[in-house]
């Protein structure tokens, strides 16, 4: 029961200190919505364009690769993933080089009809190359799924259109670079390729001699055993390097058959389109999350304030304040 009284107690006094700063937490509550309201109508908005790739693996560079140690002999480690893992993607579709391409790709948004570097000169007032870079690189997020190899890529401007083509253009990029990566390693596997092909036949040439000239020294039909095992040896070596050679051939023709192909390393699940609702500011959830968060601020410091003043409040004040209260409660129940 006493402690029952003392609950008692502690929410009327805590129910006198909210009525008794009643304005101040209505007035605390209203200015703070009505700032985040003014923030959210006046801040410039934001839209966000997304587009989603999947790295063509069957027909990046291990396609080209044939023999398998052609690529340890040229100094590559693919991976477990491949040279063309998303796992550099991030880095690349921010980097400098390729975002400075973007810059001079020629775009037509509305009535304008240029460049991208135009088009920011115009409409973002950005009048140095670079700071067009780092405007679109701060524009530029992205993100990885290593499991499914997925690749998400979201530009945010100010411009829903403008986000769409960057978008779109920074995939392009990407693909265009992983392309030409790709036919300078070919352009690699190949050279080095001709080079074992002519290692290859001179070896299989030398075999041959090397065989004919035992044949023509020597009756095939009347020889001793020490003759057939040498016999047996000079032709084995000579099928071996004859099958090497055939089968560097073969890899070459087949890889200057994949060469006229021109597969494309990306494969856009979802192409960038048009975002039609803002990605900030969220207008409804900044509203509410303000309205509760200066609410429950007012509340607290309105008891604070009415802890600090009950001190030099006189005694018969309070129990006044007490005494109406406690009616109050009582004839409620």
């Amino acid at each position: 029961m006493k402690q029952y009284s003392k609950q008692l107690t502690l929410a009327m006094n805590t129910l006198i200190g909210l009525f008794s700063k009643f304005w101040l937490i209505v007035s605390i509550t209203f200015v703070l919505t009505a700032l985040s309201i003014v923030f959210v109508l006046v801040v410039e908005p934001r839209y966000q364009a997304v587009a989603v790739v999947f790295p063509n693996t069957e027909q990046s560079f291990d396609r080209f690769s044939g023999i398998t140690s052609l690529v340890g002999m040229m100094g590559m480690n693919k991976g477990s993933e491949g040279i063309y893992s998303t796992y550099y993607y991030p880095t690349l579709v921010k980097s400098f080089s390729l975002v400075d391409n973007v810059l001079d790709s020629e775009i037509q948004i509305d009535d304008f009809k240029g460049t991208v570097y135009d088009y920011l000169k115009e409409y973002q007032q950005i009048e140095k190359r670079h700071e067009a870079v780092t405007y679109i690189q701060e524009a530029t997020h992205s993100e990885n799924d290593f499991d499914s190899g997925i690749f998400k890529l979201q530009v945010e401007t100010s411009s829903p259109i403008l986000a769409k083509i960057l978008a779109n253009l920074l995939i392009d990029k990407l693909d265009e670079f992983n392309t030409r990566n790709r036919s300078h390693a070919v352009a690699k596997t190949m050279s080095h390729l001709t080079q074992r092909i002519d290692d290859a036949k001179k070896q299989f040439e030398a075999d041959q001699e090397e065989y004919l000239d035992f044949v023509t020294r020597h009756q095939t039909n009347n020889l001793s055993p020490a003759a057939e095992s040498k016999l047996a040896q000079l032709n084995s070596k000579r099928e071996i390097s004859k099958d090497i050679y055939i089968n560097l051939l073969r890899q070459r023709e087949l890889n200057e058959i994949e060469i006229t192909k021109n597969y494309p390393v990306l494969t856009v699940i979802d192409s960038a389109q048009v975002p039609i609702e803002k990605s900030f500011p969220k207008r409804k959830q900044i509203v509410i999350f303000t309205f509760m968060l200066s609410f429950l601020f007012a509340c607290f410091l309105s008891l604070l304030i009415y802890n600090y003043e009950s001190n030099s409040i006189p005694e018969q004040k309070q129990k006044e304040l007490k005494e109406a209260f406690g009616s109050i409660f009582h004839g409620s129940k």
